[in-house]
């Protein structure tokens, strides 16, 4: 299994689709109140970026550091 999809599901993110070939995973986002999953992981390349715009990030650990400062 993909370290990154390990390290995500260790953050206990509420996961609404788990990655499919492309890699994208899609979550609630913990940053702000979320009614419809809106973000955005590529558990391939470790981007992610929430749609409602607040949060984006360049790597898993970005994403680690920005939920457990």
């Amino acid at each position: 299994m993909n370290q990154n999809l390990e390290i995500i599901k260790k953050l206990n993110l509420k996961i609404a689709k788990m990655p499919q070939r492309d890699g994208e995973l899609t979550a609630f986002c913990p940053f702000h109140s979320d009614e419809h999953p809106s973000l955005g992981i590529n558990v391939i390349t470790g981007k992610f970026l929430c749609r409602a715009g607040c949060i984006k990030g360049r790597s898993i650990r970005d994403l680690v550091f920005k939920l457990t400062g």
